[in-house]
């Protein structure tokens, strides 16, 4: 499928001669009435083409003959698309049946293959059961120590730089490279920019 966004008046294929935008057999046939209103340019003066190119196995081997094409039909703005710099305020504000692209299928259809039959038994199966395939763990609740203020402020700024191996496994599980990260610069850190002081873990 291919779409454009200036309507069709024309179309050609590459190497191939032009495509009939006419459907046969169709209630709404292709509509290409249509100029450029904000220009007001008629219809009759206006020329729009679009080539098809299709190629196998290499620029120079076309098949644009091995493929069927029915127009794509939309509705245009007559304010765009219609013929009047001016247009009716009643008026029409759609035209449509417009062509704005091309449905493109293979003539010849594939074949379809031979049906396999399997063996019920085949796409049978049975449970593999396993002992004690999830075992919960003991996780040990967060227990903060009961310091006074002062206590917290210097036991933040006497640890912060200290390295955590804890932290650095946390950082390297959720893909954070260390290495990259190893310009940060703690040592200016001041505990006074915390609103509330972190509560500090037993050990």
């Amino acid at each position: 499928m291919i779409n454009s966004v200036i309507p069709i008046k024309t179309a050609e294929k590459s190497n191939s001669g032009s495509i009939v935008i006419e459907q046969a057999n169709t209630k709404d046939q292709p509509n290409t009435k249509f100029g450029i209103g904000s220009m007001e340019v008629l219809s009759d003066d206006l020329n729009s083409s679009i080539i098809i190119t299709i190629t196998r196995d290499g620029e120079n081997n076309h098949v644009e003959e091995d493929f069927t094409y029915r127009p794509i039909l939309k509705k245009a703005p007559t304010a765009l698309w219609g013929e009047s710099l001016t247009p009716e305020l009643n008026g029409e504000q759609f035209i449509k049946d417009v062509p704005f692209g091309f449905e493109i299928k293979p003539k010849k259809q594939h074949e379809p293959g031979e049906t396999q039959a399997i063996e019920r038994k085949e796409l049978q199966f049975t449970t593999e059961l396993i002992d004690n395939a999830y075992n919960w763990e003991n996780i040990e609740p967060f227990l903060a120590q009961s310091l006074k203020k002062e206590d917290k402020e210097k036991t933040i700024n006497d640890t912060i730089m200290e390295k955590s191996p804890n932290r650095n496994n946390l950082l390297e599980n959720m893909g954070i490279n260390l290495a990259e990260i190893e310009e940060i610069n703690l040592s200016k850190f001041d505990f006074n920019d915390f609103l509330i002081l972190p509560k500090i873990e037993q050990v």
